[in-house]
């Protein structure tokens, strides 16, 4: 949240600017610790004048892995934070038996493309049918799709062009310790795939890259790592 908050008041406020971090089963069983959040956050909004906006840049990415539990209890926990205007993301979708139940059960705004399905989807005639599914099924339901492990401009211009919305990986940018970006310049040039081509757009530099692939604008990620 410092770090986002940080970027609001650096004038970081385009429509697409999101901020990704890991939740855990553990912390969300823990209302203080969800209290203390809600807190933190309530106190970066009012510095940044955010206080008012119904939809915050912070979105919690959930991983089936992590919360296989009661849907109704899960959803209990989480409402707090949907509630103040946080979004959802589940990360790995295509890889575990219940990830359809979470996007059944929860008010997902994103899904993420499970990484290997993306590796493959040039390759692989399944793996290419079943992103094509999830695709349409987040269309059809009005959720953004983020393809995971982007490593090259063959396989970008490929998800762009199957209607995938954002991606991230290597090809956008490579991860950067917060001590060392600190001393690099405050803006690099980043790959991002536009219309036809390859294009170079302005950016400022964080320890990884998501990348819009129907328009040539960039949406920074932060390492989904901690909710500090």
């Amino acid at each position: 949240m410092r770090r986002c908050a940080a970027n609001v008041r650096r004038g970081v406020k385009e429509k697409n600017f999101s901020h990704f971090v890991n939740l855990s089963a553990q912390f969300l069983a823990r209302r203080e610790l969800v209290q203390g959040m809600l807190r933190q956050a309530a106190e970066y909004c009012q510095q940044t004048g955010m206080v008012d906006e119904p939809v915050k840049p912070l979105v919690l990415e959930i991983t089936e892995r992590q919360l296989l539990r009661d849907f109704d209890s899960l959803r209990a926990d989480l409402q707090p934070l949907l509630d103040y205007g946080f979004r959802l993301a589940l990360d790995d979708f295509g890889s575990g038996y219940s990830s359809f139940l979470y996007l059944a059960s929860l008010p997902i705004s994103f899904l993420k493309i499970e990484g290997w399905l993306v590796r493959h989807v040039r390759s692989n005639p399944r793996g290419l049918a079943m992103v094509k599914s999830i695709i349409a099924l987040a269309r059809d339901q009005g959720i953004t799709t983020i393809a995971e492990c982007v490593e090259d401009a063959e396989t970008a211009d490929y998800l762009r062009e199957l209607g995938v919305d954002w991606a991230q990986g290597w090809y956008f940018g490579r991860p950067q310790c917060e001590q060392r970006r600190s001393r690099a310049p405050a803006a690099v040039s980043s790959r991002i795939v536009g219309s036809a081509s390859s294009m170079r757009v302005s950016s400022v530099t964080f320890p990884s890259f998501m990348g819009t692939l129907k328009s040539t604008r960039i949406s920074m990620v932060f390492p989904a790592t901690s909710t500090s």
